[in-house]
């Protein structure tokens, strides 16, 4: 499956709105879609405003997790039912898939979600205007955080298993 985000909705297909109830009356929007089918389901966002130039999204399963502007989606395709919508502070930065968790960055932190929607921890304490997660073990979780934007990006380590932080070089 190869998804695809695109400001027209693909195809003549209705889209299902995945942003939830509240974002129905927000203008601006986004479709995703699988391009490799021919009649593929095409998921919608409704988003307020405009923040942030990242987004990504995974097919897992029976599974599709979004990141985009400041929220993070997730949507049972089996079950065409919407598991989650989180606002995400400040901005979506990434999105990873390891030990059966979603990671997802933002601006200030990170946000361990499970495959069901829940929310297992979340870290809002680590920079100003961004986090980069470059390494998984089984207990920690590393990465960078930018502490003084522009350039100022100090390395830290959390602990994988509840967000706790272990370390943060700032130096």
């Amino acid at each position: 499956m190869i998804l695809q985000f695109s400001e027209t909705i693909p195809f003549d297909n209705k889209a299902i709105l995945i942003s939830g109830d509240k974002s129905k009356d927000f203008q601006n929007v986004v479709y995703l879609s699988d391009e490799e089918k021919k009649d593929p389901t095409i998921l919608e966002i409704r988003f307020e405003y405009h923040c942030s130039p990242f987004k990504t999204a995974l097919h897992v399963e029976n599974l599709i997790a979004v990141g985009h502007e400041n929220h993070f989606y997730l949507f049972d395709l089996e079950n065409q039912i919407s598991l989650l919508s989180q606002e995400i502070e400040g901005y979506f930065a990434g999105l990873y898939l390891r030990y059966n968790m979603f990671y997802v960055s933002g601006a200030y932190g990170i946000y361990a979600i499970d495959k069901n929607g829940n929310i297992a921890w979340a870290n809002n304490s680590l920079g100003l205007d961004g986090i980069l997660i470059s390494q998984f073990t089984e207990n920690e979780l590393a990465g960078t955080a930018e502490q003084n934007p522009p350039g100022d990006w100090k390395p830290f380590t959390i602990s994988r298993k509840t967000g706790d932080l272990l370390s943060l070089n700032a130096s």
